[in-house]
């Protein structure tokens, strides 16, 4: 797999050696095609030929007045990914470790977005009319005066394919900074792009460096020139909380530079998630009326004898999804659940109410299916993304519990059984730990099943408050007793 640009792969023999191979996340020993970075060296001469490929006027493409021919284009684009959708599947468990369920989501969540996205007509004709100006005023499609960079996520492809199709419809030229860790799906999505009709000289294919198998040997040098380029402009990206803040200081820094307004950036990072619970349904915890079960034996029985549509059933899916959902690797993953406490159950839940939803939380997520989902297409949850994300965790889960009083309260309580699953070396159990002392500042965005319990005094203020304190935090839910 090589970069591409105006349509034709950008091969550079004299460096061989920086070809890496993706392995399949749940089975590392079973590898794809070689995969071919761009060095560093060449980013002026690939940003040279972009430049003269947006110079080029393209009359049946360029312009608001093509605007309905470019969405009935990039529909047929959508069209087809969603016919092929046992491909999409494919490659996201190979690339990814995606179970069959995360597959289907993933597909159904393109369609979403390039479903809202061709909105933008009747977007744009509403405004027309909330101008009230008679038709003095016209409103169009005008697009940046530079290429336009996207950087796609490498943990759910169709918001990075959404925003190449949302920047294409707006008559942008387009280079996409794909991922590494999940070229194959991006590659697959860029020649779709061309084959249905996208011009070659308005999308651009370019592929970092990542040899995800050793997290030393990725190398972002590449990636930090392209971004800094001068002739690139906005900026679209997806990922962490950390590169978005280098990318954002890098473009304000280039707008400086250039004097011009329209070099921004356009983040979505991580999150800081929080499942907050301020008071309890009425009967929510009836079944535990004989105490809570004992053993893992009584588990079993209990959770299977548990009404389907009673609250702890539905705390059970939300706990599952939320957390291990896409193996944890998601913007809106769950990181926390904060538990108000209030000793009179008034304003929040007693300090038993709070030990019976631990207890039962950490035993649905000992309970979570992990496995191999080449294998088992029911499993809930295959492996991570790769060693290096593995890695990763462990290292930041080492750091947590270096801390005074951090604990984990799943499996046998030691970070060792929870990063080890048989016959899946990069995949891990899910982690519950509580971290009574952690000081401001210390949360920590972690790309995996792990969360943190809180309990949190002072009622619902208190907890309240606690999410209020949370500096990226992006979604939230909260369990409140009924009115």
């Amino acid at each position: 797999m090589y970069s591409n640009i105006a349509g034709e792969d950008w091969v550079d023999e004299s460096d061989a050696n920086m070809a890496y191979h993706h392995p399949n996340p749940n089975d590392p020993s079973e590898k794809f095609g070689a995969i071919n970075p761009l060095k560093t060296s060449a980013v002026d001469a690939l940003m040279a030929k972009v430049t003269e490929s947006k110079n080029v006027d393209l009359y049946n493409w360029d312009g608001h007045d093509n605007l309905d021919a470019r969405i009935a284009l990039l529909d047929r684009v959508a069209a087809r990914m969603c016919k092929e959708n046992n491909v999409y599947g494919a490659l996201l468990a190979l690339s990814l470790g995606k179970s069959g369920n995360e597959s289907l989501r993933e597909s159904q969540e393109f369609y979403d977005f390039t479903n809202n996205y061709r909105d933008l007509p009747h977007a744009l004709a509403l405004q027309q009319v909330m101008l009230r100006s008679g038709g003095d005023t016209q409103l169009g499609i005008r697009p940046f005066d530079k290429p336009v960079g996207v950087w796609q996520p490498f943990n759910f492809p169709c918001i990075g394919s959404g925003d190449v199709l949302s920047a294409l419809m707006t008559g942008n030229t387009v280079v996409v900074h794909t991922s590494a860790r999940a070229a194959g799906v991006y590659k697959w999505f860029h020649d779709i792009c061309l084959a249905e009709g996208v011009p070659a000289r308005r999308l651009h294919f370019v592929v970092p460096h990542g040899d995800s198998e050793e997290e030393k040997n990725i190398d972002s040098s590449m990636s930090r020139a392209l971004a800094e380029h001068p002739d690139l402009g906005n900026i679209y990206f997806t990922g962490s909380l950390g590169v978005a803040t280098k990318l954002a200081k890098s473009q304000e820094e280039k707008g400086a530079a250039q004097k011009r307004l329209d070099i921004k950036l356009h983040a979505e990072a991580g999150g800081y998630n929080t499942m907050s619970f301020i008071g309890l349904p009425q009967g929510a915890l009836e079944a535990f009326a004989d105490g809570v079960p004992n053993s893992d034996s009584e588990w079993d029985a209990f959770l299977q004898a548990l009404p389907k549509d009673s609250f702890l059933a539905g705390l059970s899916e939300a706990l599952e999804d939320s957390s291990c959902g896409l193996q944890g690797h998601k913007c809106s993953a769950l990181s926390e659940m904060i538990f108000a406490l209030d000793p009179s159950g008034k304003d929040g839940l007693t300090q038993n109410q709070i030990d019976v939803l631990v207890a039962f939380t950490v035993a649905i997520m000992n309970r979570v299916k992990i496995g191999d989902v080449n294998e088992n297409p029911d499993v809930r949850m295959g492996s991570l993304i790769d060693q290096a994300m593995k890695v990763r965790v462990g290292q930041q889960m080492k750091e947590i519990l270096a801390r005074d009083g951090a604990r984990i309260l799943t499996g046998d309580g030691t970070l060792q059984e929870r990063l080890t699953v048989d016959r899946l070396p990069n995949a891990i159990k899910p982690i519950v730990y509580i971290d009574p002392n952690r000081k401001h500042g210390e949360d920590a965005e972690i790309f995996a099943p792990v969360f943190r319990i809180h309990v949190v005094p002072g009622g619902s203020a208190g907890a309240i408050a606690r999410v209020q304190e949370i500096p990226y935090g992006l979604t939230g839910a909260v369990c409140a007793s009924e009115l």
